[in-house]
């Protein structure tokens, strides 16, 4: 025959059931909190990396757009007939006496636009730009700069100096032989059907020699 509880007995049960039910509750909520906080950790994550790569994407383009520009500023303003060709010969190396000069065809202006200096009838202007970097001591009175250009109908052995248009001024042959870094243009007048095949670029100083160089120039068609 079973005894019955005694009232001690009955709180101690009642005290177990109430802390078993206290341990399941908390283990639910710990379950709770893992789970809510998994979601916003996956989206902080993702988010940032999409805007990175867009943001360096962006960039990368940019200067490829703005990179053309400078490209057109070099060539100045031209005649509706103008034919400007980029040459693609090397850098050469002219030496006498204490004077080095590198030089090196940039472009070929067939015909040049000038506007106040005219060719003679039948004629026109040819332009060839160089860039130079001249070194060593540079006297006009020993050391001398000579251009010819040769052409489908002879050789030009003069260079003319134009006033205006886009391939004026005085570069050669003062500033090819005294400045350490300078870009000009030498002009040629050559008859209108003439077409330009070579320039060839002497230095020499009194006494001690010199060297030449020949470019061969780019054909505009």
């Amino acid at each position: 025959m079973e005894a019955e509880l005694t009232y001690a007995q009955k709180i101690r049960v009642g005290a177990v059931v109430v802390l078993a039910a206290l341990a399941v509750g908390d283990v639910a909520g710990c379950g709770g909190s893992s789970a809510t906080s998994a979601t916003p950790a996956q989206t902080t994550t993702a988010t940032p990396a999409r805007t990175t790569t867009a943001a360096v994407a962006t960039n990368a383009t940019q200067p490829a757009a703005s990179g053309t520009a400078p490209a057109g500023s070099e060539a100045p303003a031209t005649t509706p007939g103008q034919r400007a060709v980029t040459a693609a010969d090397g850098t050469q190396t002219l030496k006498s006496g204490p004077v080095t000069v590198k030089a090196s065809v940039t472009k070929v202006l067939d015909p040049v636009a000038a506007y106040v200096d005219t060719p003679r009838k039948g004629n026109k202007f040819v332009g060839v730009m160089l860039h130079s970097q001249a070194k060593g001591r540079y006297e006009a009175i020993d050391t001398r700069a000579t251009a010819s250009l040769q052409t489908s109908a002879g050789q030009i052995d003069s260079v003319r100096v134009i006033a205006d248009g886009d391939c004026a001024g005085s570069y050669f042959p003062a500033d090819f032989l005294g400045s350490p870094d300078e870009t000009g243009c030498v002009a040629f007048e050559v008859p209108k059907h003439a077409k330009p095949i070579a320039l060839t670029l002497a230095v020499t100083t009194a006494g001690k020699g010199g060297q030449q160089a020949t470019f061969k120039l780019p054909a505009a068609s």
